[in-house]
């Protein structure tokens, strides 16, 4: 398999390896289970969050959106 370089932060190194499964484990295998390739269809939607769960929500976004409610567009009809 071909391989690049990249530079990362100290910081960011440290948090790769406290991710880490096994101290044996590649960076690669680390960023290929946190980067999934996209959901295409509603079955690998719903297999996805079989699998993984359902994350909570952000509160803070959904006063945002509750505030952005009920207002009407400026843009005209």
């Amino acid at each position: 398999m071909a391989t690049t370089r990249i530079s990362i932060a100290t910081d960011v190194h440290e948090r790769l390896c406290k991710l880490r499964l096994r101290p044996d484990e590649s960076f690669s295998a680390v960023l290929r289970r946190g980067l999934s390739d996209p959901l295409e269809t509603c079955g690998q939607l719903l297999d996805h969050f079989a699998n993984m769960g359902v994350p909570k929500a952000d509160p803070r976004l959904r006063q945002a959106l509750a505030r952005g409610r009920g207002r009407r567009s400026r843009r005209g009809a």
